[in-house]
């Protein structure tokens, strides 16, 4: 009889040599090294981000890839009223969402963490103060993570702490 710790056991090895691949494969691509650059993100989220997203270079415009990523606002419109400030429209891929919200709690944890002020942390700040939602900050905030990653690869730059 197999007992369930060996099967748990196996079952998180396998996971590990997964990631392990994952993280192989991306380092081939010349985003690794890019998106890894940035505070907070590990080489496993930025395996998880070059999946998710592919080829960055293949959208023309960050609304493209915000759209891609299904963080782009619903437009609401109303006879002649058109409210561009509504909520995130969800239609993109939800894994790449959930990526970079995770991203960007790891970027403000270990960035208040370790003292370290970068600009996902000062928007984060900012839309507290504003008194914006947690999730509505962090949604903020991959929405930001999402310009800067664009900007990087499309300029081949590594992140500049200030």
């Amino acid at each position: 009889m197999i007992n369930i710790v060996d099967i748990i056991n196996y079952n998180s090895n396998k996971l590990n040599e997964i990631k392990q691949d994952i993280i192989k494969l991306a380092k081939q691509t010349p985003y690794f090294e890019i998106i890894n650059s940035i505070f907070g993100i590990g080489e496993t989220s930025t395996a998880q981000i070059i999946a998710e997203l592919g080829d960055i270079n293949r959208f023309e415009n960050i609304k493209q890839l915000n759209a891609f990523c299904g963080l782009d606002p619903t437009i609401v419109q109303s006879g002649k009223s058109i409210n561009y400030n509504g909520p995130i429209s969800k239609r993109g891929n939800r894994n790449a969402r959930k990526i970079l919200f995770i991203s960007c709690c790891s970027i403000i944890r270990s960035s208040v963490l370790h003292d370290n002020e970068n600009d996902i942390l000062n928007y984060y700040r900012k839309k507290q103060a504003e008194n914006k939602h947690f999730k509505e900050c962090i949604v903020a905030c991959s929405t930001k993570l999402l310009r800067i990653i664009f900007a990087m690869c499309k300029n081949n730059s590594l992140y500049a702490q200030k």
